[in-house]
């Protein structure tokens, strides 16, 4: 029986004239600023120019028509500084005829110096012979649009260009296609409106330095480039200007960003094309599980062949594994020095609230800088809650319970598309992964889970799409967890420290029955238990079988195992000195190794040579860093 699809036919066409007029604008919008290139007849003689933009013209007045008119530049014969002109006419249409492609032509008044007649449609042999007495025309038909999308667009833009497909329709399409890298409008789209809450839209400030540090690197040999700072202090924002600018700044260039949501690591399709710079972005990168081995590794091949890059954000706490990650790709040595933001200066935290206030609220944002200087991200949000009414300036009794109440508001609203009974369950949900984070759903996790928050597995898998919808929830389901992290953060100390809202009773139901997942536990709990030690709060409860638990398997494991144990601690050690210390001292009073672990190894980490005490000394330094 044949398969039946929506947007596809039975020889594997696009039903282009099935879509809405508005899909159909965006269809092709999405196609010509997909960085390809378009070639026409001159002459004899074929030329192909790079599109430079493309927009629509005459506030779509073709739409009456069934179709769009678009207007396109291309590069010159002079490179981008002579741009050329091309005008599109795009007909939805099932049906088209030789006296339709001469009254289209007869219609345009647009001055350009090429024609593209396009048509959703296969006509018959006479519509080309007519074409054919037009030079300064193109014609292209369904046929010759689905060859010059497969032709043309690059493997990571597929998904994009090709929006309207189902998964499943999308790989009978372009079976060589990936949604492993991502173009940055897709990446960035959640932060990225007025109509979000969190927004990346604002003007940056502060920040001229690194810009000029970053452009240094993409103009430079280094391959590498790590941008470190705090939770909240703007590493995505820088990323999103680079991300904005450089199509203007480096015409033809590609860059991608690594996609949380991907659901495989075939990388390989997305280094297709000849760009003269391919940039890739990694948000988040402390969170090294997530940073596959294999990216970096083709991104080193690639710099082979063209200028290739990598930049990856990440916290400073993040540093030690990615510089262990990057040894391992041979990459350590290629790597630029690393970029480290420092906080906002207040007049830069200002201009910046100014702006977010609007104008009937900007005589608070010199108290809103002293209130956020150093978190652009509060800032951003406590700006666009005042502006919503859902926030009432100075009803705080103090600067802790600001931060608090603006966390609280940014969860409820995010949770508003969710029905007021589940609204519970769901706030239970995002503490539990904020908790296990990295959580992958394996045989069993969801029974777990649904016993600690008290609900069915149905409910728990319904809310975790409705969650993974609202995009608070990123990730595989082999590494899901809560986006922002600074909002994960507030979720953390707030579930286990905060005295009013602390809930010690869910956290040790999750302790028990996740108790496979200490070491994950261990390092989201870490900074939160800093903040909650510096404010005076007792930590014994929750900490201590955690400690003890790891310190025992430290204990019983093989020299390999002790080895991983004290990189993963390194990543959060700063926040627990004692507990680090008195690790390092068990690590250097075991003179025998333990049992080896019967865990699969992965292919790329730690050597299998690694088997003795002085192996395990060697990561001491790390883990006692200041």
């Amino acid at each position: 029986m044949a398969e039946k699809w929506e947007y596809l036919d039975e020889h594997l066409s696009l039903r282009l004239a099935d879509l809405e007029p508005q899909m159909f604008e965006k269809f092709f919008l999405h196609f010509l600023r997909a960085g390809i290139s378009l070639s026409i007849g001159r002459h004899g003689q074929a030329i192909t120019r790079r599109v430079l933009s493309a927009e629509l013209y005459a506030a779509g007045s073709g739409r009456k028509d069934k179709g769009i008119d678009l207007r396109v530049e291309v590069e010159g014969e002079s490179g981008e500084h002579g741009k050329e002109v091309r005008a599109f006419q795009c007909k939805r249409v099932r049906t088209w005829t030789p006296s339709q492609s001469r009254k289209a032509i007869g219609a345009v008044q647009y001055p350009a110096q090429h024609y593209f007649l396009v048509v959703a449609c296969d006509p018959h042999q006479g519509v080309q012979d007519e074409m054919e007495k037009h030079p300064n025309w193109t014609f292209w038909s369904l046929s010759t649009i689905c060859a010059e999308l497969r032709l043309r667009v690059p493997p990571s833009k597929h998904t994009q260009v090709l929006f309207f497909l189902s998964p499943q329709e999308l790989k009978k399409f372009v079976p060589f296609t990936t949604e492993a890298l991502i173009p940055p409008e897709k990446y960035f789209e959640r932060v990225l409106g007025a109509d979000k809450l969190f927004r990346h839209d604002w003007k940056l400030v502060g920040r001229d330095k690194e810009v000029k540090a970053l452009w240094d690197f993409l103009d430079g040999k280094n391959i590498v480039q790590v941008i470190s700072a705090k939770g909240g202090e703007g590493k995505s924002r820088l990323l999103w200007e680079i991300c904005r600018t450089l199509p203007r700044e480096r015409p033809g260039g590609e860059i991608l960003c690594l996609n949380p949501h991907r659901t495989d690591d075939d990388f390989s399709f997305a280094f297709s094309g000849n760009p003269p710079i391919r940039v890739i972005v990694v948000d988040d990168a402390h969170r090294t599980e997530q940073v596959p081995q294999q990216l970096l590794a083709l991104a080193a091949q690639d710099a082979k062949d063209r200028s290739s890059k990598i930049i990856l954000a990440t916290r400073p706490q993040g540093m030690e594994a990615l510089s262990q990650k990057l040894y391992e790709t041979g990459l350590e040595d290629k790597s630029a020095h690393p970029i480290l933001l420092a906080p906002l200066r207040k007049s830069n935290v200002k201009a910046l609230a100014t702006e977010a206030l609007g104008p009937d609220l900007a005589q608070h944002a010199a108290d809103l800088a002293d209130l956020t200087t150093d978190s652009p991200f509060l800032t951003v949000i406590a700006a666009g809650l005042l502006r919503q009414g859902r926030l009432k300036w100075g009803r705080w009794p103090s600067d802790d319970e600001f931060r608090r109440h603006v966390f609280r508001e940014f969860e409820h609203g995010n949770l508003e598309s969710i029905p007021e009974p589940d609204r519970d369950v769901a706030k239970g949900m995002l503490r539990m992964l904020a908790l296990l984070a990295p959580t992958a759903l394996q045989p069993g996790f969801i029974e777990a889970a649904a016993r600690c928050l008290g609900c069915t597995v149905f409910k728990f898998e319904s809310l975790l799409c409705r969650l993974r919808q609202s995009e608070l929830v990123a990730g595989r389901d082999d590494g899901l967890r809560i986006v922002p992290d600074l909002f994960a953060d507030f979720l953390v100390y707030d579930t286990c420290y905060e005295p009013a809202q602390k809930k010690p009773g869910f956290v040790r139901q999750i302790l028990r029955e996740f108790s496979d997942r200490g070491s994950a536990l261990l390092r989201n709990l870490s900074e939160a238990t800093w903040v909650a030690r510096a404010s005076g709060i007792s930590d014994d409860d929750l900490l201590k079988p955690l400690v003890e638990h790891e310190h025992r398997q430290f204990e019983a494991s093989a020299y390999y195992d002790r080895v991983r144990i004290l990189q993963h601690w390194s990543n959060f050690s700063i926040y627990l000195p004692e507990e680090s210390l008195r690790l390092a001292k068990l690590a250097v009073g075991l003179r025998s190794s333990g049992e080896d672990s019967t865990e699969i190894r992965p292919p790329f980490g730690i050597p299998e040579t690694v088997d003795s005490l002085d192996d395990v000394r060697q990561q001491l330094p790390a883990l006692l860093k200041p």
